[in-house]
């Protein structure tokens, strides 16, 4: 069965697979005197981990991730952008009065 693999099927046989699947997806962001609002929703995002057997061949990635998302729902509005856009400046005056000289 062997001489019939092509290479590709010949380098799977060298991982272990692990399949991780994340559904309802739901990014929200607020603000502790605002409602929150949905920026981002999904509905569901498939993961697939693939681990060498033999970790010791430099020919081999250790590790291979690929991934597919399945939905998006991007929402933005004047508002939300407007919101995003006062936390991300929030966030970085934090960081910056934070960070040592």
């Amino acid at each position: 069965e062997l001489q019939n693999a092509n290479q590709h099927e010949l380098i799977q046989c060298f991982y272990d697979s692990y399949r991780v699947s994340v559904g309802a997806i739901n990014i929200s962001i607020s603000q502790s005197n605002s409602e929150a609002f949905s920026l981002l929703t999904g509905s569901g995002l498939d993961i697939l981990l693939k681990k060498s057997i033999i970790p010791s061949d430099q020919n081999l990635p250790r590790l291979r991730l690929s991934s597919q998302v399945n939905a998006i729902s991007i929402h933005l509005s004047r508002d939300s952008l407007i919101r995003l856009g006062l936390l991300i400046e929030k966030l970085r005056s934090d960081f910056e009065s934070n960070s040592p000289h």
